[in-house]
């Protein structure tokens, strides 16, 4: 399932400090490193969203403890049979959790730079991009899909991302490179999913939820 939330302006520093004391020792730790508040809160939000993913799954209630792989792909050192991937933009905090690989992306609909878009986008990409009335949200979300793409298969940016081609697919939802792909867009940002099983099920967490 996914677990998103947005209403990231209700979660003010109290509550960010007061649910810190909700997170397992070496995240706390982590949090505090962060010199910026917006980096903490969204670290602090992202541990509560997989925690509340976890408990409403598979009724885990004990703080979580994290272990990384080789590509520095991050698992539940108790429970490495559950697969997650976690995100973030300026606008919204994402958790993904699977039984399967998984992987999402989310970010803000910024103003479109063709040259970035020349370094990760495919040449039939490039030419919808410059055909396109709406550049900033198409390049946000070939963007997204070719990001939850690379952290399924534990990639991670790759400078191979032009390689990667999404033209063909229009469909909120699709199955490519084998792999499905579901794709949403709100107010301000987009949301795009990598996963082995179909459909995920999308949920919008309130305050309340995860505090």
């Amino acid at each position: 399932m996914i677990y998103f939330f947005d209403s990231l302006d209700t979660f003010t520093e109290e509550m960010c400090m007061q649910q810190l004391n909700r997170l397992p020792q070496e995240r706390q730790l982590k949090v505090h490193r962060y010199k910026h508040w917006i980096d903490k809160k969204m670290s602090v939000i992202s541990y509560l969203l997989l925690a509340y993913g976890v408990k409403h799954e598979h009724s885990i209630t004990e703080p979580l403890r994290f272990g990384y792989r080789g590509n520095q792909k991050p698992y539940l050192v108790d429970f490495p049979n559950i697969h997650f991937n976690i995100s973030h933009c300026e606008e919204c905090v994402v958790a993904a959790i699977s039984d399967q690989e998984i992987g999402i992306d989310v970010q803000n609909i910024v103003p479109y730079d063709p040259n970035v878009a020349a370094m990760v986008c495919s040449p039939q990409e490039l030419l919808h991009l410059q055909e396109s009335m709406e550049q900033e949200a198409l390049f946000i979300r070939y963007w997204t899909l070719k990001e939850s793409y690379l952290k399924m298969t534990g990639s991670g940016i790759s400078d191979h991302m032009s390689q990667l081609d999404f033209s063909a697919s229009t469909d909120p939802s699709f199955y490519q490179y084998n792999c499905n792909f579901q794709q949403q867009l709100h107010p301000g940002y987009w949301m795009s999913i990598c996963s082995l099983e179909m459909p995920l099920q999308i949920h919008r967490l309130t305050l309340s939820d995860i505090c």
